[in-house]
């Protein structure tokens, strides 16, 4: 299926890689298709693209690779998807990348091989909503 995204332009993906997310994401609950596209230059990054809008994606980071401390199974176990791989929402304001922040408190856990996904709220844990990427 053809996937259009304003950010990479028109993508072919397999039926298989949609990612379902039943009760949408925190505030958006009728997001709930979407695709993962890797930005190859940036391992550690990819866009989570909405299948049917291609204004709609969102910025994600791989929490383990970039915060190595994070207790990725307290997320994993709060959207009961073990085995789900577990990202964070980055936030880039005014396209200055040296402020940018990621969502610690509010992660996307990603189950591929279910091709299910959840965002969920980490009350009371100590994650920042806008941790610094860089400095503090």
């Amino acid at each position: 299926m053809k996937i259009m995204s304003t950010r990479a332009g028109a993508v072919e993906v397999d039926e298989r890689e949609v990612i379902n997310f039943p009760e949408g994401l925190v505030g958006i609950p009728f997001w709930q298709s979407a695709v993962l596209l890797p930005i190859p230059e940036v391992a550690e990054l990819c866009w989570l693209q909405a299948v049917d809008d291609p204004d709609a994606a969102f910025l994600l980071l791989k929490v383990g690779d970039y915060f190595p401390q994070y207790d990725e199974n307290l997320a994993r176990a709060c959207a009961e998807l073990p085995d789900g791989a577990v990202y964070s929402i980055v936030r880039v304001p005014q396209d200055d990348l040296s402020r940018a922040t990621t969502n610690l408190m509010g992660p996307v856990i990603i189950d591929l091989s279910a091709a299910t996904g959840k965002q969920v709220v980490l009350h009371d844990s100590g994650y920042d909503l806008r941790q610094p990427l860089f400095g503090s």
